[in-house]
């Protein structure tokens, strides 16, 4: 056996199997054909060529109820079946993300599930599967572990303050513990609404987004809605995602987190940022770091304000006027 001809046919049909993957990524999703076969409504009564009447949109193979037709209507209320799979958007969005959000801003809608339909259910799914694993309680304390230490820095500043003004420790001490109090409320508010922080960052990721990617090879000047319809679309592929890297870590080491690595959360974003817009490899790897830099500028920016804020009005809150 000549090892160099088996080498040489095993590249050569893997260079054939890569530029027909690469073919598939770009190719928009297709309907089958339309039945030639003359079927009548149900509904209306009309006589027509085709899937659907034309009078009234009643699909051409609406039957009597029987248990599978209830079974597939359930599973369609939960995107598993139909025409608007969940399932097939998940696998257009692992294997040509960036292409299948073009597909979908640029009118090809209806062979996909609606994207904040999809956000919800993965999201919520996520989140359940983890706080179900052995090292949710885990993460739950070091949240509390990190307000505690914030609590520590605002107390250890009002009572220095105390201090010069002769005012008593215990006072700002409870005055901390009255503005952390709120604090903690709205922290556990986004540990238990997943879907509301997943859309409220890629919200205000968009800003950045539509200032770096203002005018691109393949959108155009897009709008700030169709940023914003990436994003969502983005934030449901990271949960996808994240959830196979938590059924990987549950597998392999018996505890799980929601948190996926930085470095490939920004490689995600570069592809579909790559395939979305069409920029090179290259520039759409500096402009994503742009992106990513300029809102962890603004989200420091905030965080320090934020802790200046609870600094000060601690001292406020019994500072005689």
């Amino acid at each position: 056996m000549d090892i160099g001809a088996v080498i040489s046919a095993a590249a050569s049909r893997l260079a054939e199997w890569w530029r027909e993957f690469c073919e598939w990524q770009r190719t928009p999703m297709r309907n089958p054909p339309l039945s030639e076969q003359q079927a009548v409504c149900l509904n209306c009564g009309d006589s027509y060529d085709g899937d659907f009447c034309p009078r009234c949109g009643q699909p051409a193979t609406a039957q009597r109820f029987t248990v599978g037709h209830v079974m597939r209507q359930a599973l369609d209320v939960w995107g598993l079946g139909g025409r608007k799979s969940m399932p097939r958007t998940i696998w257009h969005l692992i294997w040509r993300p960036g292409y299948m959000i073009y597909d979908y801003l640029k009118g090809h809608r209806q062979p996909y599930f609606s994207p904040f339909k999809m956000l919800f259910l993965v999201t919520a799914a996520l989140a359940v599967f983890v706080h179900m694993q052995p090292g949710a309680e885990t993460q739950v304390d070091a949240q509390n572990h990190k307000l505690d230490s914030l609590e520590r820095v605002v107390t250890d500043f009002a009572e220095s303050y105390g201090k010069e003004q002769n005012r008593s420790v215990k006072e700002y001490q409870q005055s901390t513990r009255r503005i952390m109090q709120p604090v903690r409320s709205v922290v556990h508010w986004f540990d238990t609404h997943d879907v509301a922080i997943a859309i409220l960052f890629h919200l205000s990721m968009t800003l950045f987004v539509m200032w770096m990617f203002r005018k691109t090879p393949r959108l155009g000047c897009a709008t700030a809605v169709e940023h914003f319809y990436a994003q969502v679309f983005i934030a449901s592929q990271l949960n996808i995602f994240n959830a196979l890297g938590v059924l990987l870590m549950v597998v392999f080491s018996g505890h799980a987190t929601a948190d996926m690595p930085s470095e490939l959360t920004y490689a995600l974003f570069v592809l579909d940022f790559k395939q979305l817009y069409g920029f090179g490899w290259w520039k759409t790897a500096w402009k994503t770091l742009l992106v990513f830099i300029l809102y962890g500028i603004v989200m420091i920016v905030l965080i320090l304000l934020s802790v200046l804020c609870m600094m000060f009005g601690s001292v406020a809150l019994i500072t005689p006027a």
